[in-house]
């Protein structure tokens, strides 16, 4: 980031200062130092000048060992926290390595945590979790060891960012809370800013946008207060964000400016690219297209001048999604067919997905059918894969969340599986003394004892991680319900038994899509192939559809002229069917019409 020539600007205006003896150059420096940390969060870009003009001061100038190692380790350590709100992830963990090197040398435990801690962030970044895992559980017991509330909040908060990117919001928000009551205890202004825009966060991914607002909100008000600038972009962002999902246009709009805003004022390039994609969103939902096309053109510029391809594939799509909107279904299959190559190289099946999707939906306005017929082909594959994937990251994120769980103390349902396998145990004995079994029987029995013990933990660990997330939501509801019940109207309690209905609800699918499983898996479900008329079932599922039709005044047709009767799991063709059409609404415009022609095919 820093120009040498800047750099050698920089330590020229410091002559005056560095002129006297050398501990005097030293104290200058490590003042300097602690400046451009207090710069970390507001003019990141200065702070990472004077960050690079101390590290070359130091290598090249100061001759005494010592003060050169601890000058360049401070150095470094802000250098690297800069370089990492800059998004400059792999320069940033190359520096902090260093830090981190020269921290172990002197013994500099504080200097330690502090390398791992921005090491930990990079990690989550890139989406290595298990190493961010490691980095801040480290950090957090070097932190621990020298008794500082402050740095032990800060680490609280990121392994709670970790918890958060697995998908376990329940210690996401334990850990968020923590940290949230460490900073409130020693009076962290600027911490607490953080904390209550990370709770925040987590309701707005359990789904409650409203309670999601009022931390956001406090968060904002905080990070404005301590002149936290880069916070304020992304917590105006995510204000954003869920102003939007409750519907909320106007405010969506207002907060996502003010964040370009500030992005602009700090050289934020990302933060810019990414408040004017989400304008652009915005302005796709208010069905403002002219304003849509506009921003992200502008975020496009950005995003090439950046060099973050995967930023500007995504806004790509976004930018198709509105030609599609307007029928211009030529621009978008000029735009997709400019982006192919880069969209591929990325190899991000979510992205490929969308791609297709949108080229499959150009291609059969512009009948081109068969092209139409082999993207649809592929966007299916891809869905598929999209989903195994997904399954297989869950199970991987929940390794990783077993093997650091496995340190800590075991809770009651654990007790309880120690209990029934001592038991198990005990009935393996008596049965061996009984039939007079030899040590290996006796030995065999256990083993394969433990092996199905371990199976049935694996299934029941899954499904009580699946169902502690409603059950968080549902106890945060009750509690506040609780508290405030004098306070509250009969509306309000309303909404907040309609939300404790909605997470019994997620509860009841969790199990019956982990019974569906046992079921398929033991061969026990198979489709039901029977005769039906197709008109009668598609029929049953347009009548489900029609509120939701009638919601962007879409009309929809049936031809089935045609008798058509086919051999089909009526179940199993119903969620086809349902698909198919929640797509179609999904993605036609305002004011239009979905067909369905029922015909049959000669074979």
């Amino acid at each position: 980031m820093a120009e040498q020539s800047n750099i050698q600007t920089l330590i020229n205006s410091w002559n005056h200062e560095l002129a006297s003896t050398a501990e005097e150059s030293k104290d200058f420096c490590l003042r300097q130092c602690k400046i451009a940390e207090t710069m970390l969060n507001t003019e990141p870009l200065k702070a990472d000048g004077i960050a690079a003009a101390l590290i070359h001061f130091a290598q090249h100038n100061i001759g005494d060992h010592d003060s050169k190692l601890e000058i360049e380790k401070e150095a470094l350590l802000v250098r690297g926290a800069t370089l990492y709100r800059l998004t400059q992830y792999q320069e940033a963990l190359t520096i902090s390595s260093r830090a981190l090197e020269i921290a172990k040398e002197i013994g500099d435990i504080k200097g330690q945590s502090f390398a791992m801690n921005t090491m930990g962030a990079v990690a989550i970044a890139q989406g290595d979790y298990e190493s961010a895992l490691h980095q801040h559980t480290e950090s957090l017991a070097l932190r621990k060891s020298i008794h500082d509330d402050a740095l032990m909040a800060t680490s609280l908060m990121n392994i709670g960012n970790v918890y958060l990117a697995l998908g376990d919001l329940t210690n996401a928000l334990e850990y968020f809370m923590q940290s949230l009551l460490l900073r409130e205890k020693i009076n962290d202004e600027h911490g607490i800013g953080v904390s209550l825009s990370n709770i925040g966060n987590v309701y707005g991914i359990m789904g409650d946008a409203d309670q999601a607002v009022v931390y956001l909100q406090k968060s904002l008000a905080s990070k404005i207060a301590t002149n936290n600038k880069q916070g304020q972009v992304q917590t105006l962002c995510d204000l954003a964000t869920q102003y939007l999902s409750l519907g909320d246009v106007t405010k969506a709009r207002d907060h996502a400016n003010v964040a370009l805003q500030v992005a602009i004022y700090l050289g934020n390039i990302d933060g810019e690219a990414s408040a004017l994609h989400l304008l652009g969103l915005i302005e796709t939902d208010a069905t403002e297209y002219k304003y849509a096309l506009e921003y992200f053109t502008h975020s496009l510029t950005l995003r090439t001048k950046s060099g973050n391809t995967r930023g500007y594939v995504e806004t790509v799509l976004a930018q198709c999604d509105v030609f599609i909107y307007l029928q211009q279904y030529k621009e978008a299959l000029t735009t997709l067919d400019e982006i192919q190559k880069r969209t591929e190289s990325l190899q991000s099946l979510t992205l490929l997905r969308s791609f297709h999707r949108q080229y499959s939906t150009v291609h059969e306005h512009l009948k081109n059918y068969e092209l139409a017929l082999h993207h649809a082909r592929i966007f299916h594959e891809l869905h598929e894969r999209v989903f195994n994937q997904h399954s297989a990251e869950r199970l991987r994120n929940l390794q990783i969340l077993h093997q650091v769980e496995s340190t800590k103390k075991e809770n009651e349902i654990y007790r309880l599986r120690n209990i029934e396998l001592a038991h198990a145990y005990q009935d393996a004995d008596t049965l061996s003394r009984s039939l007079s079994l030899s040590n290996a029987e006796l030995n065999e029995a256990i083993e394969q004892l433990e092996i199905i013990n371990k199976e049935k933990n694996d299934i029941f660990g899954i499904v009580v991680h699946d169902l502690r997330n409603p059950l968080t939501a549902i106890t945060l509801n009750v509690s506040g319900a609780l508290s405030n019940s004098p306070k509250l109207s009969n509306g309000e309690m309303v909404q907040i038994f309609q939300k404790i209905k909605k997470n019994t609800d997620r509860m009841t699918q969790i199990i019956k899509k982990m019974v569906d499983l046992f079921t398929m898996e033991s061969g026990a479900m198979k489709p039901i192939m029977e005769q039906h008329d197709l008109a009668t079932i598609i029929n049953k599922v347009v009548d489900n559809f029609v509120p939701v039709a009638n919601e962007k005044n879409i009309s929809i047709h049936i031809d089935a002229s045609t008798q058509a009767f086919a051999e089909v799991d009526m179940i199993l063709f119903e969620e086809i069917i349902d698909n198919v059409l929640s797509n179609a609404i999904k993605f036609s415009p305002h004011d239009s019409k979905v067909n369905i022609k029922i015909f049959t095919v000669e074979q």
